[in-house]
């Protein structure tokens, strides 16, 4: 594995989100360095190395969560620019140019974990009621079936926690890190949920304490990157092979951050945006791991 820079994010910012469809990273909403949320998304091509401006969110948002199923991508709750929590849910397929409104979560949140399994349903896990630390913590787990459109409840989160992240591997969603609503309560915890069994497990606690974190998968491997303490922002990379019993260490990313988006292209992962520092800091850095 080896880190390369690419072409910066034209707008920093950070607790932005991200996802890849069709071989091109979307990174959209975030909080700009006066603390004001965004509703700008920006599209990279790693083919030209080239940033172009996307279709805006429907409303600025942060802490929010954008994933890629069924050729579409979707928008799916987050915190307004009052920090509170919406249920709201959209989609854009590449070429539209609006916003599709789906139905909406039952349950209003941000900072949480959201990830499409292998039929394409969404899964929405954990996060806090509105942005911290005025919240309270959100053990609910709630599926997105984008065909049926309709959501359905599955078993809860056994540890509710925010700013945590996560990635599929197999049939296995694995939750790892995050907070109990302040950077002071950062956990290594790690849960792991058995799609097929709707059942989770305890997976292996990571090395280090990290909440703001950003997680993909690639074959049968998830990567952890980021976070940030009292004392700073992270620049320990973990990898965890589903199965195994201990978590091990990737080389540390150039610009340690919080708040940032990560996407998988391929065999290289994009880490784009976040703050360099702990709080509302902001970067443009777009930094990349080589898996091979």
């Amino acid at each position: 594995m080896s880190w390369s820079r690419a072409a910066a994010l034209p707008l920093p910012r950070t607790e932005v989100t991200a996802a890849s469809l069709d071989g091109k990273v979307y990174v959209g909403g975030g909080l700009l360095a006066n603390g004001q949320a965004t509703d700008r998304v920006d599209v990279y091509d790693p083919a030209t190395n080239g940033w172009a401006v996307s279709v805006p969110f429907p409303a600025p948002l942060h802490h929010t969560c954008l994933v890629a199923t069924g050729g579409r991508l979707y928008l799916v709750g987050g915190y307004r620019g009052d920090g509170t929590a919406t249920p709201k849910v959209w989609s854009r397929a590449p070429g539209e140019s609006a916003w599709r409104a789906e139905p909406p979560m039952p349950t209003a949140r941000g900072a949480f974990v959201c990830v499409a399994d292998r039929e394409g349903r969404i899964h929405a896990i954990g996060g806090a009621s509105r942005f911290e630390p005025l919240g309270h913590l959100i053990d609910v787990h709630e599926v997105f079936d984008p065909s049926a459109k309709t959501w359905t409840a599955a078993a809860p989160m056994p540890a509710p926690r925010d700013h945590a992240a996560g990635a599929l591997v197999g049939d296995t969603i694995v939750v790892a890190g995050g907070r109990n609503l302040s950077l002071t309560q950062n956990k290594t915890r790690v849960d792991l949920f058995d799609v097929a069994k709707g059942a989770w497990t305890r997976g292996p606690d990571l090395r280090v304490a990290r909440g703001g974190i950003a997680a993909v998968s690639s074959g049968g491997v998830v990567y952890v990157f980021g976070g940030e303490g009292p004392s700073g922002t992270f620049p320990q990379v973990e990898y965890l092979r589903v199965g195994q019993t201990a978590w091990q260490l990737a080389p540390d990313m150039p610009t340690p951050r919080h708040g940032l988006g990560a996407a998988i292209v391929a065999d290289r992962v994009y880490l784009v945006g976040g703050g360099p520092r702990p709080g509302v800091t902001v970067t443009g850095a777009n930094e990349v791991l080589s898996l091979t």
